[in-house]
This record gives structure tokens, sequence and C-alpha cells, in this order.
């Protein structure tokens, strides 16, 4: 997954590159993430969402560049 920040200034650019594994949600930490996504998002109710397909992304490993502050990353 790459998450980045553009600017037009080049010298400006940040960007995190996450080496990650989908999984399937199921049970608990199913009901949970869409807990979260409805108190995120309440709008949501209004047009029918539902607990679907729902992935995790596992994070492996990071890389980044341009970031001037360290991340608060904590490996499984």
């Amino acid at each position: 997954m790459l998450i980045d920040e553009y600017d037009d200034d080049w010298s400006k650019l940040q960007a995190v590159i996450l080496r990650c594994r989908a999984e399937e949600l199921a049970g608990e930490e199913l009901e949970r993430a869409w807990v979260l996504l409805r108190e995120k998002y309440p709008q949501g109710e209004l047009i029918g969402w539902s607990a679907r397909l729902t992935l995790a992304l596992r994070i492996g490993g990071w890389s980044e560049w341009g970031i001037t502050e360290a991340l608060p990353y904590q490996p499984e």
C-alpha cells in the first residue's frame, strides 16, 4: 500500500510504503471493525451499510521518504 502527500514542489513530497498481506475479517474482529466504521461514519446508516467482505491489512514492514518526524509503528 502506498500512502503519499503530493506537492507540486517535489522537495515536499512525502510517502510511506507498507508491505502488507490482506486477510478477510470474520467473527468478533469483523464485528468490531464495523462498529468502528459505524461510529466514524454514522451517515452510512442512511445508505444501508451492512457488514460485508472486509479486509485487514497486516503490516509486515514499511519504508518512507520525505518524512521528517518518526512514525509510531509497532509491528505485530
